[in-house]
């Protein structure tokens, strides 16, 4: 996980109500629409919800067992890729069929 990551989600971790896109560019320093991208990614791998309330969107952290968890128990190899083209995501099956392989993982931003 990256920094922008860690402070998406520690920003959320002190706000039970929720915050919209523009408080937590405001509490992290980033630019909202970089805000906006990276909560989508962490809406993808199920740690953050958002609650559309008419033309607002409130995002929350979620407290429970994400799907990637459930993506982990999968024999099948499933990677997560961001729109750079970087690994976001490896799960467990993909990781142990490509620890031979792992040199080549790393140029596509994976280093887990």
């Amino acid at each position: 996980m990256d920094t922008i990551h860690k402070s998406i989600l520690n920003a959320l971790s002190g706000h039970k109500k929720g915050l919209n896109i523009r408080e937590i560019s405001e509490v992290c320093n980033l630019n909202p629409h970089t805000t906006a991208r990276n909560l989508d990614i962490l809406e993808l791998l199920g740690q953050v919800r958002k609650i559309e309330i008419g033309r607002s969107k409130k995002y929350y952290l979620i407290n429970s067992i994400p799907a990637l968890g459930l993506i982990d128990v999968t024999s099948d190899l499933i990677l997560i890729i961001n729109c750079q083209h970087r690994i976001e995501y490896i799960n467990h099956s993909a990781k142990k069929n490509s620890e031979s392989k792992n040199k080549r993982l790393q140029e596509y931003g994976w280093n887990h």
